[in-house]
């Protein structure tokens, strides 16, 4: 593993596109629990390609057996890419104060874990991110209709790519400091 990508999930896997899509409006289904097939293959995409590993930071994440219960059902609709073995933000923190503490949580999960140098976030909520120098420039934000987009998708692999250089940088001044 050479990262994470934190993961929201309304709004971002789950999206009004695919609400419609689905026909889950004519059902009476409640908006944003259908998940898009084409955000998940996106995420799957970003996993893959940049080895990265899910911590999911939604308010999805609450109960403990959540994590198997949210495991399963995206891996049933196609997500192949591994979680972390703490695959989840602290939770306290947002279910006492359910919009405004995710990026308190995020800084949190990457204070514990000083393993990890590279991280991508996809929320669709940015007021969260903005104002954190930690976090902003790790940030993409998505849209509910639609949630992760060609241009989210880029936007990340330019996150994490600016990333891989930097790493590459360090490693070729370094090795050419001790000839």
């Amino acid at each position: 593993m050479d990262g994470v990508l934190f993961l929201d999930m309304d709004g971002v896997l789950c999206t009004v596109r695919a609400h419609y899509a689905y026909g889950m409006d004519k059902a009476g289904k409640r908006l944003m629990r259908a998940l898009d097939p084409i955000s998940i293959m996106l995420v799957d995409r970003l996993c893959e390609d940049f080895n990265l590993q899910i911590v999911v930071s939604s308010t999805w994440r609450g109960d403990n057996d959540c994590g198997i219960v949210l495991k399963s059902l995206l891996n049933s609709h196609g997500l192949k890419a591994q979680f972390h073995k703490d695959w989840r933000t602290d939770h306290e923190f947002t279910f006492s104060k359910p919009n405004g503490l995710r990026d308190r949580e995020i800084e949190e999960w990457l204070d514990n874990h000083p393993e990890i140098k590279r991280f991508v976030i996809l929320d669709d909520e940015c007021m969260r991110f903005m104002h954190s120098n930690k976090l902003k420039n790790n940030f993409v934000n998505t849209h509910p209709e639609d949630g992760v987009t060609t241009k989210n998708y880029w936007d990340a692999v330019e996150i994490l790519s600016n990333y891989t250089m930097e790493n590459n940088r360090e490693i070729q001044i370094s090795s050419d400091t001790k000839h």
